[in-house]
């Protein structure tokens, strides 16, 4: 889930970097106190706001790591350099939902750091730790899907794995999370691994490889980089001619000639549109139903969540009420303290005064000094029937993408034995995650934006500190992608039939 957010800007950048171009950001110095004040106030924001800031960090670890990043800062700092210190930062406090939002930061920000000439010419997947090709662009198009490279630069994909993982945003000590994300497969507008690489070697004009394809033979090739607007101009010219225009959110449904419907969605982020989601939803549950499909697959690969879209979905897999067990929500504060309000921006100004009318948690380990919000429920949500049930045999293809309401809908299909999750272990935790409300704070003078979650979910009981590991184990490999082989679409096709 992406959050494109217009964000307020806040004070000026320090004098010495204004608005600086790329070549800018990789040498200009930001001075010792720009970095700290700007940490300093970071610092006191996740405090003071974040509910999950020591759900996976003691008070003294976290405080710890704030000391060691204020002593490196007290050296001047590019601004290159304070983003990916800023974001290991965040990364460690282990909440999928708290990192450097490459979508909200200012536009300056985004030309500064984003828009060098060092991206790798290509699409690929980590498929057990290896760097699998999955599309070549540009110069690198005669690279054969399900290629593994396996040296980039010099570096051992397995090294460059290691050395970009502990940038990227997790939820706990789940930690599929992290190389999906830092697999560039085409579908978001900036790519983690093109943000982190190109920010570790912004002078990278021609990538060096080596590469072992399908058949076993190894390649040296000079890859000449991509910049930004270059690979978002092919991912919109893909979405061009895959897009249904009745589905402007990439939803695809089709029934095959088996009577198996294929219900594909890459995002639930419908925020904002005006595109009518739920009826789209209703009429693939009818045709469903007029076509007597004997089956329906549901696959959210790829799907960070967004909006309950699934909420829709479960109430035609039922035919009476669910009751779906609710985490506690708890905040950190009644009212955002006033010397903050002018840093954070977010689309409900109500959220500044959130825990207003929340009660005291009660004081047990780990949760000590939060607020309860309370609401008409708190021991469960309600899931009623609706429309004509589907009573054929459903699947869901799930992944480490799935973290946030995907993850929600994948606990509830599980719980209450609706499908089998077919796949790969996902993302999310069991123990609850951050979210809900949000504040975007854009810090005064490296103009850095750090997305800062409000609202804590925390499971009832003591679960795993894990995702969900799927039903049927289907694990991609590079030989699958070589041959076109999806062993989770075929392992599902195979349960709704039998």
């Amino acid at each position: 889930m992406q959050r494109r957010t217009s964000l307020q800007a806040g004070a000026a950048l320090a004098a010495t970097c204004a608005a600086p171009g790329f070549t800018q950001a990789q040498t200009t110095l930001l001075t010792p106190d720009a970095l700290r004040s700007d940490l300093a106030l970071l610092r006191r924001a996740l405090e003071a706001l974040h509910p999950g800031l020591h759900r996976y960090n003691s008070p003294t670890q976290m405080a710890a790591r704030f000391d060691v990043l204020d002593a490196r800062f007290r050296q001047p700092q590019t601004l290159a350099q304070a983003y990916l210190d800023l974001s290991a930062l965040l990364a460690s406090i282990r909440c999928g939902h708290t990192y450097l939002n490459f979508y909200n930061q200012p536009k300056p920000t985004q030309q500064a750091l984003f828009a060098g000439r060092n991206i790798l010419p290509l699409r690929f997947a980590w498929i057990g730790g290896e760097m699998v090709v999955t599309d070549g662009l540009a110069h690198a198009a005669d690279i054969p899907r399900g290629s593994v490279i396996e040296r980039l630069n010099g570096q051992r994909a397995s090294a460059l794995l290691a050395q970009l993982t502990p940038l990227v945003r997790v939820d706990g000590n789940n930690n599929v999370m992290q190389p999906g994300l830092l697999s560039a497969d085409g579908a978001d507008e900036y790519e983690t691994f093109d943000v982190f690489q190109g920010l570790l070697r912004p002078d990278q004009s021609v990538h060096r490889v080596v590469v072992r394809t399908p058949s076993g033979q190894r390649r040296t090739l000079e890859l000449p980089a991509m910049n930004l607007a270059e690979r978002q101009a092919l991912r919109k010219a893909d979405q061009a001619r895959i897009k249904d225009a009745a589905t402007p959110v990439g939803w695809t449904f089709g029934i095959n000639a088996q009577g198996v419907g294929t219900l594909s969605m890459p995002g639930w982020a419908v925020y904002n549109t005006r595109w009518d989601w739920k009826g789209w939803l209703d009429g693939v549950f009818t045709q469903l139903a007029s076509e007597k499909a004997r089956g329906l697959i549901i696959d959210l690969r790829g799907n960070e969540g967004g909006l309950d879209c699934g909420d829709e979905i479960l109430a035609r897999l039922i035919d009476q009420p669910i009751d779906v067990q609710a985490p506690r929500r708890l905040v950190r504060f009644r009212e955002v303290p006033a010397d903050l309000v002018p840093y954070l921006s977010t689309w409900d100004k109500s959220f500044r005064t959130l825990g207003k009318d929340a009660e005291p948690e009660p004081p047990t380990a780990g949760r000590e000094g939060f607020l309860h919000l309370k609401r008409e429920s708190d021991t469960s949500d309600r899931i009623e029937p609706k429309g004509p049930r589907f009573a054929g045999r459903t699947a869901v293809l799930v992944d480490a993408a799935n973290h946030s309401a995907t993850f929600r809908f994948n606990g509830i299909v599980r719980r209450n034995r609706l499908a089998p999750l077919i796949g790969e272990p996902t993302g999310g935790n069991q123990r609850g995650i951050n979210g809900g409300a949000f504040f975007f704070m854009t810090l005064p003078a490296t103009q850095i934006e750090a997305d800062i979650p409000l609202i804590g979910y925390f499971a009832q009981g003591n679960p795993p500190d894990a995702g969900f590991a799927p039903d049927v184990l289907a694990t991609r490999s590079a030989a699958d992608l070589a041959a076109g082989a999806d062993r989770a679409m075929q392992a599902a096709l195979r349960h709704v039939v039998s």
